[in-house]
């Protein structure tokens, strides 16, 4: 141990007489380490460790994959009485919980706050395994019929909505005008189905598989912890046996072939992302190594002009041993001088790094923070840098003839040509490196070319958007809803810089409703699809949408009698074999699961033909995808999507916009309004789109010329 502590004192003297040296190669190292503390600090915390919930590993969900389509996944919601048959009959998961989303509106003094919420099912929080931080959770009895309404909070929201008051706790709050009461806070990290609050619901088997006018069926989020010694394919198998039997009690529900899939927790929320950041990860270790090779190449360059004093040393006593130790110990000081500069680097660049990223993909619960799995990988990394760049200049440096040196009066020269071949070895490998670095960046930089120059079939420019929950018990019935939104849209159009306003179920690319689809005449023995959403006249206009063939809607036709559809081209060219749509009467499978007189909107003439428009993202080929008009029968609220997304076009959208709060307030309705947090932009133009808050719409005027880049970002 006294020798180790002489060759540290030894080698920092040494580096000390030199700090020139010292600095360009820690530097150089620190640049490389810091990179990669950066992306395995990512990595870790969305990959390896994103939840706090014990034996989170075995969380899977339950997936309903069509065989006879080319894509990944499947449908993973669930009725009440068919979530209620798989939690009975499955014998591969030891707990079965659920959870829906639901908007929850809460009045503020004069505004409105607006919480996603979950309604979660018995034994969610048990399922989970975390108490809550103050108060309780839901009990058993908070289930039962009768009992009184109660929910939990989330930190944040408790945090940011409420000052972190411990008082709240057994307060009641009027949510969705009706009273509950608060009887817990969630600890910090929890953030289960990313909601804000969590509100108990058991499903029941009197659940109708239709739904009332104005909402969709509710259907449920299945999640099962798998029983010790189940694997993954021995509970798909059991699971496919039961899907078999309920496929022909739900026939509606199931494709006429299908297996059932199973997907990690983990996977299933940033399973895309994946592969993106190992290439990263894989980037900045070939960094490293560029790193490692320039500093290596220093070393030589150093023991050229140190060699007489390795001979003297040698002369005096010292063995080989001693010295390769001693050049190791130098090279191990450099390399942990690199990680704590680097990991300086890491800790700085790590908040911008994860804002950068789209916030999608990084689960609520995660923390991304230098933690100490992160500082023994950076250790470990450094250690592993100081036997790369050091050892093969140390070896080289003590391989020779001690006496050589003392003999040699060019101090070195002749020691120069020994290692020339080396150094040019190493240089070989940098230019290897750097070009398979630079082949890579720009097979990168050329994917993401291609999807800036994607064609989107729309313009997202000076295009807002707000999503307007109602809450449910004021607005009851289809013509409710319409009253609402028909005269908010007439004072919309009303305002100054806004040149349209429409309102739509869901948005591009990524909006849209999966549902079986039938033409009258017809015939095809595979399973027919579509993507179908819902929206009035002004639709295509404000997001100058082409027609190739035929014409969007007209507003006396929106407010008529007859439904009509409008359909793109990959429907026409699938579906109609390339015929003339205008005119051909679509049913919609989806629409007839309403009451009447709602499930009257299932068929529809079609009056056009849309240009490449895509229906359920940029990444995949574009689905068949059809528009149907909005009707007083029909105003989409929950679930999949809801008529709230309403976008506004303006040819200068900058201090107008902060006027369109006041109509809203002046109707006395119990909601708020915001830029909605799942506009298309937030996967295309993700930096850009983040910028909107949920702040309400008079903070749109400062926030509106982000949407202009959006274009510029794709």
């Amino acid at each position: 141990m006294e020798t180790l502590r002489q060759d540290i004192r030894y080698a920092l003297r040494n580096l000390g007489k030199t700090p020139g040296f010292a600095a360009v190669a820690i530097v150089t190292l620190a640049l490389g380490i810091g990179a990669s503390t950066a992306i395995f600090s990512v990595i870790d915390n969305i990959m390896l460790q994103p939840f706090p919930y014990p034996d989170a590993p075995r969380f899977m969900s339950v997936q309903i994959h069509d065989t006879e389509r080319n894509e990944p996944g499947g449908r993973a919601g669930f009725s009440g009485p068919e979530f209620l048959d798989y939690l009975e009959q499955n014998r591969v998961f030891d707990r079965v919980i659920a959870n829906d989303n639901l908007d929850v509106l809460y009045r503020a003094g004069e505004g409105t706050l607006r919480f996603n919420a979950n309604y979660v099912t018995p034994g969610t929080f048990e399922f989970l395994g975390m108490p809550a931080l103050l108060g309780r959770v839901m009990q058993p009895a908070d289930y039962e019929p009768g009992a009184p309404p109660v929910f939990v909070l989330r930190y944040k929201t408790w945090v940011k909505s409420f000052g972190a008051d411990p008082a709240i706790i057994n307060k009641t709050f009027i949510l969705n005008d009706q009273p509950r009461t608060l009887v817990g806070i969630m600890p910090p990290r929890f953030a289960w189905g990313d909601a804000e609050m969590w509100i108990p619901k058991k499903p029941e088997r009197a659940t109708a598989t239709t739904a009332v006018a104005g909402a969709f069926p509710q259907y449920w989020f299945l999640l099962g912890h798998l029983k010790p010694g189940i694997s993954m394919k021995e509970a798909e198998a059991d699971l496919t046996v039961v899907a078999n039997r309920l496929a022909k009690v739900y026939p509606k529900d199931y494709p006429k072939h299908f297996t059932v899939h199973l997907e990690s927790l983990t996977n299933l929320v940033v399973g895309q992302f994946k592969t993106t950041l190992f290439i990263v990860l894989a980037a900045v270790g070939l960094l490293l190594l560029i790193g490692c090779g320039n500093v290596a190449n220093l070393l030589l360059a150093r023991a050229t002009t140190r060699e007489k004093e390795f001979a003297i040393r040698a002369a005096l006593g010292a063995n080989r041993g001693r010295l390769l130790r001693q050049l190791l110990v130098e090279s191990l000081i450099l390399a942990m001088g690199g990680a704590a500069v680097g990991t300086l680097l890491a800790w700085g660049g790590l908040k911008s790094l994860v804002a950068l990223m789209p916030q999608n993909i990084i689960p609520a619960e995660a923390v991304i923070q230098l933690n100490t799995r992160v500082w023994l990988f950076t250790l470990g990394v450094g250690v592993l840098t100081a036997l790369i760049f050091g050892l093969v200049p140390a070896l080289q440096a003590v391989r020779k003839d001690v006496n050589e040196p003392l003999r040699d009066s060019g101090k070195g020269i002749s020691g120069g040509f020994r290692h020339g071949r080396l150094r040019d070895a190493l240089v070989v490998l940098e230019v290897g490196l750097s070009l398979t670095l630079l082949v890579a960046a720009g097979l990168l930089m050329r994917s993401f070319v291609a999807l800036r120059d994607v064609r989107l079939g729309l313009r997202p420019d000076h295009v807002l958007v707000a999503r307007l929950p109602l809450p449910v018990e004021r607005y009851k019935t289809a013509a409710q809803v319409a009253g609402f939104y028909r005269p908010l849209l007439q004072r919309l159009k009303a305002l100054p810089g806004v040149m349209e306003a429409t309102e739509t179920s869901t948005l591009p690319p990524y909006g849209g409703i999966p549902s079986d689809i039938e033409i009258p005449g017809k015939s095809h023995s595979e399973k027919w699809d579509a993507m179908f959403q819902l929206c009035s006249e002004g639709y295509f206009p404000v997001l100058k949408i082409q027609f190739a063939a035929g014409r969007p809607f007209t507003e006396a036709e929106v407010n008529g009698a007859r439904k009509l559809a409008v359909v793109n081209q990959t429907f026409v060219r699938k579906y109609l074999e390339n015929d003339n749509p205008i005119g051909q009467q679509i049913r919609i499978a989806q629409l007839e699961q309403f009451e009447d007189p709602v499930k009257e909107a299932a068929r529809a003439d079609s009056t056009g033909n849309l240009g490449t428009l895509h229906s359920d993202g940029l990444g995949v080929p574009r689905n068949p995808g059809a528009h149907g008009k909005r009707t007083d029968d029909h105003v989409e609220r929950r679930g999949k999507g809801d008529l709230g997304h309403r976008p506004e076009r303006g040819s200068d959208v900058d201090g107008n916009a902060g006027r369109l709060h006041r109509p809203v307030f002046l109707r006395g309705t119990a909601f708020c309004v915001f830029p909605d947090d799942y506009f298309w932009g937030h996967r295309i133009g993700a930096g850009d789109h983040r910028r909107l808050q949920r702040t309400g719409l008079h903070d749109h005027a400062k926030n509106a010329r982000n949407w202009n880049s959006l274009r510029s970002g794709a």
